[in-house]
């Protein structure tokens, strides 16, 4: 109820897989051919005011109006633009598993969500795909990474090992995973970029502001991208004028929430119990991130500066 008074509209959890589908099904809606798969974004071959031609691995050249590089935390096309920069460990690992309902006692899943922190952990579960999963997630401070992959296989005592003390009702959750369906991987990040955009090709999402999930806003800010992308294309006649509009908009507060978050990732997971403040993080509401709308928020004159 404070949600909608606050910010006029309620708080749903919904499993990422379910909001794939959802966006999935409206892009093909509109063109049943736009998707191809497994067609890796290999080199910019032309970025200019005739347009943008980029090739892929399986189907070659393509030319179009522009470029959107939303390939994630290890973008190629942000190394093309911007030219190759590392990714830096963040000093955590993070574990994630789905747990049929029907694994965990009623009592145990009264309120739809809850964040449990401690000194080096931090544990969230809620409840996913219509009350019928709860998606349960760990992630604890660590020293270094050496795995490849964003979903290695975990162990059940390896995470059980990490929660040695907490509370019942999280060692439950935890043991209640599925062993199939855990796993986990090293969380990464990058600098902070001073522009998304060139010419007619620009990024989005974790491309453009890498986000460490402390505050729960990475797809958002790739929402409210996109949000605000749509409405600079459909009020501009130039690619260029409107990734510039795009930019200006939305570059602040990415790089804002992108530091935010990595902030409140040293208050609730800190590299030692000593640092460990109880009740000093933020959230996504109290810091008031929630009012934002992307498609009514003031959007820079398009004209380039002088």
């Amino acid at each position: 109820e404070s949600m909608t008074r606050q910010f006029g509209a309620e708080y749903f959890q919904v499993h990422r897989a379910d909001l794939h589908a959802a966006l999935l099904a409206a892009v093909l809606a509109i063109d049943a051919d736009a998707i191809s798969l497994d067609d890796a974004f290999v080199a910019l071959e032309r970025n200019d005011g005739s347009g943008v031609r980029a090739r892929f691995a399986r189907s070659g050249e393509q030319a179009g109006d522009l470029l959107l590089g939303a390939d994630g935390l290890r973008s190629q096309v942000r190394n093309a633009l911007f030219g190759e920069q590392a990714t830096c460990f963040a000093g955590y690992v993070a574990y994630r598993g789905l747990v049929p309902v029907e694994r965990l006692p009623d009592s145990m899943l009264e309120h739809a969500s809850c964040l449990y922190v401690g000194p080096r952990n931090m544990f969230l579960r809620y409840l996913v795909s219509a009350g019928r999963l709860v998606n349960a997630a760990c992630i604890a401070s660590s020293d270094a990474w050496t795995e490849e992959g964003w979903s290695v296989p975990a162990d059940t005592d390896e995470l059980l090992g990490l929660l040695d003390g907490w509370h019942a009702d999280v060692r439950a959750i935890a043991s209640a995973i599925p062993p199939q369906s855990l796993f986990k991987w090293g969380l990464f990040e990058r600098s902070a970029l001073p522009g998304w955009s060139v010419e007619g090709a620009t990024l989005l999402g974790d491309a453009a502001h890498p986000m460490l999930p402390f505050l729960g806003q990475g797809v958002v800010m790739a929402l409210e991208d996109a949000g605000v992308l749509l409405r600079a294309l459909a009020q501009s006649t130039r690619p260029a004028d409107a990734l510039r509009v795009y930019e200006q908009a939305r570059l602040t507060r990415a790089n804002e929430v992108m530091a935010l978050s990595a902030d409140n990732g040293r208050r609730l997971v800190p590299r030692s119990g000593a640092e460990y403040r109880p009740g000093s993080h933020a959230s996504a509401a109290s810091l008031g991130l929630m009012a934002y709308n992307p498609f009514t928020v003031e959007l820079p004159d398009e004209r380039p500066p002088r």
